[in-house]
């Protein structure tokens, strides 16, 4: 077991990701993976976390860090979740302690993945709206059109209930529920070593698996801000057509570039809410996204927190042996 004078001389915040049969900690540039193999016992990869803010100190400003962490976040834990879905299929990994430069590959799916997800939670829910409001204006005499405050708050109303639509039903899948389990132990790990507790499956168990860093709470967050700003800044968006169509279509894609400043402001609100956990305000802010993780996270068996704890143990001695400093 590690001692906690290892743990306090390089107390920072430890971020986490559930895997395919195991769990990813990240700490500084250090990337480590446990996994469960089929013979139970647990292996560990560590991996080189990819930075695009490490020689720019202008992407470490507030609000440019939050999107510059969205991007690193998505590349690396992308790659992370391939990689472990690599080896629960037997499929040859790329070795020990990989610090091989970008995936483009990688980068390709990323991007396809993301336009999937656009077309799924942006121009669905959208362009519903809009249909909705041609069929109440012809059969209605109610007219909702796009300059309406009350258009974006629908189209946001969608966009939540097929979010979580989405959690829900992935949450039916074997393999994913057992994601949902290893999410559960990331966070009980996280919290003993915040906690200063040896890093043991016993006080594991006691831990909460709700934790405020989420990475749900923070899409949901982004998700409810996103909300409130359309709602305010779209109906004062100059006319670029008197085609119904084409202005819907337009404000549309608009809204894909405007959700990276939204990502950044909401990253600076999880960060302050974390400082003030206990002030009514930031309780009511993060409530939402504490309870979107009781679908997102499930309480995991002794075996999962022995492979988050695993994971943990491993990027703290590999951080302490490489000397990185928190700049």
């Amino acid at each position: 077991m590690i001692k906690l004078a290892l743990l306090a001389m390089i107390k920072p915040l430890v971020g986490g990701q559930a895997v395919v049969d195991g769990v990813a900690m990240r700490l500084y540039e250090n990337f480590s993976v446990a996994i469960r193999k089929q013979n139970n016992k647990i292996e560990i990869y560590e991996r080189k976390w990819i930075s695009f803010s490490k020689n720019n100190v202008c992407l470490k400003w507030p609000f440019v860090r939050g999107i510059v962490a969205l991007l690193e976040g998505i590349y690396n834990g992308t790659s992370v979740l391939q990689f472990s879905t690599d080896q629960a299929l037997g499929i040859s990994n790329k070795g020990q302690d990989s610090d091989n430069q970008f995936d483009w590959t990688l980068i390709v799916t990323i991007i396809s993945c993301l336009f999937l997800g656009t077309m799924f939670f942006k121009f669905i829910p959208h362009m519903a709206v809009y249909l909705l409001g041609q069929w109440l204006e012809q059969k209605q005499n109610i007219a909702l059109p796009v300059t309406s405050i009350w258009f974006h708050l629908l189209d946001g109303g969608i966009k939540i209930i097929l979010f979580i639509l989405y959690i829900f039903v992935i949450s039916t899948i074997k393999d994913v529920k057992n994601i949902f389990k290893y999410h559960g132990a990331e966070h009980k790990s996280v919290h003993v070593f915040e906690s200063d507790l040896p890093l043991t499956v016993q006080y594991a168990q006691m831990q909460s698996r709700i934790h405020p860093r989420c990475g749900t709470s923070l899409i949901l967050l982004t998700i409810m801000i996103s909300i409130f700003l359309f709602s305010l800044l779209l109906p004062n968006i100059p006319i670029i057509s008197n085609d119904v169509l084409i202005q819907n279509l337009f404000l549309m894609m608009l809204k894909i570039p405007l959700m990276f400043p939204i990502a950044g402001l909401a990253y600076e609100i999880q960060k302050i809410s974390m400082k003030n956990q206990n002030k009514l305000l930031f309780q009511i802010l993060v409530l939402p996204g504490t309870i979107m993780q009781k679908l997102t996270t499930k309480e995991p068996t002794s075996d999962q927190l022995e492979v988050a704890l695993a994971a943990l143990k491993s990027v703290i001695e590999r951080a302490a042996k490489s000397k990185v400093h928190r700049t």
